[in-house]
């Protein structure tokens, strides 16, 4: 069977019409969230991203893996044994589906972490714009992929789409989709006023203007009209990152193998967007940073259903491995009876 895991950096569940946003952000992912289940309080261990994608590839906790930062000590992988032999136990999750006999194939390129890409068969760099791609670099590379390798059996498919990620970088000839429509109604005068007399680094006071780069980007952070034009930039983002979710899943439809493959949603973490008077960043272990959204359509599984109970997004880990039957199966809670029904 084919896995497709959608890696969308910095995404809020809140901001995604599927778990009722009132913008229609992301329509790929409703309709895959029809086709199977929506997990409403998916919640990652760690955070920022470094240390996120490394417990849900090994299956532990950053207090565990020794990950807990993006550099120095704090970056270095902990992995269990004697020192010099990996304990067979505690494998990367693309290792042991690799070695399960299933292709791993990555389309990411954030991380200058070695043990980021340990295991994948392989590993895709799709652009040199230092983290500035956009969802469409991405898919120049996917979809050329997938018109090789969709009819094969058994493959691991990572898609990593940084669109909602800061700098807000959609192309403009995207247009506005959300121009017309209302903000979230508790960004008001009254609240950016406040957040004025604040401080700290991603505060509206300690706002960067990166308007001159990035037309999407308001010159400053002062008044209602301003936070409409950045929460619009950072919806539009969704929304451009989603519309190639729907390429990836045309592409396996015409390749006539749509529904034989498990496709994945989520996201590394979320993002303040106003919240602690932080813009634009996930600095703080909250509710913004931590709640990620996870969509899980899977062949012979259940359809449209919402599954209330908390997770962590690490758990899918042991799951694809318990699914799959392959071992070594990482430690954490097996997931597969929530969205399948057999």
């Amino acid at each position: 069977m084919r896995i497709v895991y959608f890696d969308i950096d910095t995404l809020r569940p809140d901001h995604l019409d599927t778990y009722g946003y009132h913008r229609a952000t992301s329509p790929a992912i409703d309709e895959l969230a029809r086709r199977g289940a929506r997990f409403e309080s998916c919640y990652v261990s760690d955070a920022p991203c470094l240390p996120s994608r490394t417990a849900l590839f090994s299956g532990r906790f950053g207090i565990h893996n020794g990950v807990v930062g993006h550099g120095g000590a704090a970056a270095h992988m902990r992995y269990p044994g004697d020192g010099h032999v990996t304990d067979p136990e505690a494998l990367p999750l693309p290792m042991v589906l690799s070695r399960a006999g299933y292709k791993t194939a990555t389309f990411a390129q954030h991380h200058l972490a070695w043990h980021f890409y340990a295991g994948w068969d392989e590993i895709h760099k799709h652009s040199n714009k230092n983290s500035l791609e956009i969802a469409k670099d991405v898919n120049d590379a996917v979809l050329p992929w997938l018109q090789q390798h969709a009819r094969e059996d058994d493959f691991f498919l990572h898609i990593n789409f940084w669109d909602p990620h800061t700098p807000y970088r959609t192309p403009m000839s995207f247009g506005d989709p959300f121009v017309d429509e209302p903000g979230p109604d508790w960004l008001t005068q009254e609240v950016i006023d406040e957040h004025l007399l604040g401080y700290g680094e991603f505060s509206a006071p300690d706002y960067l203007d990166l308007s001159a780069g990035f037309p999407r980007l308001p010159p400053q952070l002062r008044n209602e009209s301003d936070l409409k034009q950045w929460i619009d930039a950072y919806d539009t983002g969704i929304r451009y990152a989603d519309a190639h979710i729907t390429q990836v899943v045309d592409a396996l439809d015409e390749a006539g193998v749509l529904d034989e493959t498990a496709i994945i949603a989520s996201a590394d973490h979320g993002e303040n967007q106003g919240e602690l008077n932080v813009y634009g960043d996930h600095p703080v272990a909250d509710e913004c940073t931590s709640h990620v959204p996870l969509v899980i359509s899977w062949p012979g599984g259940v359809k449209d259903r919402i599954i209330e109970g908390f997770v962590y997004q690490l758990d899918l880990a042991p799951t694809l491995c318990a699914a799959r039957a392959a071992n070594p199966r990482p430690v954490g809670r097996n997931l597969v009876r929530l969205f399948c029904s057999w």
